[in-house]
């Protein structure tokens, strides 16, 4: 379980159902130079951020991401329950190996096991210079903004150096200010 900063106040029940806004993806699209092809953790088509996605009940843990990725630039994007992200983190690195690119939002917990497993694999990062607003699965409305910092890596099939990590500040929608490694 990740330790996030602060106190939730969302329901239990709908605690792991947060969707991206959608107006992000775009954003890395341009920036990874990526085309997200696939969204192996959405919880239905609603909230999927892109045309081929798992659903619950076929559970992307299961699945074999790589058939879904053929061109050059396609990549998953996983927005992964944050209450157990650690199985999405392997999966990720996994299909890695099969030569699939992954983009994954999560906390940016740097004092987390989980996070330093994330940036282990991690080749490029985006850094929103704000929190994001997520999208309640309930309401469809996007919120002002978690409680906790997000960040979005690009994994990479091989372990990297952190000095090695190329790391891009971004406003979201309003452009890039971009940083060549990550300290």
């Amino acid at each position: 379980m990740v330790n996030l900063t602060g106190p939730s106040n969302t329901k239990l029940k709908n605690k792991d159902y947060w969707q991206t806004p959608y107006y992000l993806i775009p954003q890395i699209e341009g920036l990874f130079d990526v085309k997200i092809k696939l969204d192996p953790c959405s919880k239905d088509i609603i909230s999927a951020k892109a045309s081929q996605f798992f659903n619950e009940k076929e559970n992307g843990l299961n699945q074999d991401w790589s058939k879904h990725l053929t061109g050059d630039n396609d990549a998953a994007f996983v927005n992964p329950p944050f209450s157990n992200i650690l199985p999405w983190i392997n999966k990720s690195i996994e299909e890695c190996k099969k030569g699939c690119k992954v983009v994954f939002l999560h906390p940016h917990t740097a004092d987390t096991d989980v996070y330093q497993l994330i940036e282990s694999h991690t080749s490029s990062q985006l850094s929103p210079t704000q929190r994001l607003g997520f999208i309640d699965s309930l309401t469809g409305k996007v919120t002002d903004g978690v409680n906790f910092p997000s960040i979005i890596s690009l994994i990479s099939s091989t372990p990297v150096k952190t000095q090695d990590i190329k790391l891009y500040r971004f406003k979201l929608n309003n452009g890039v200010e971009r940083r060549s490694s990550c300290v």
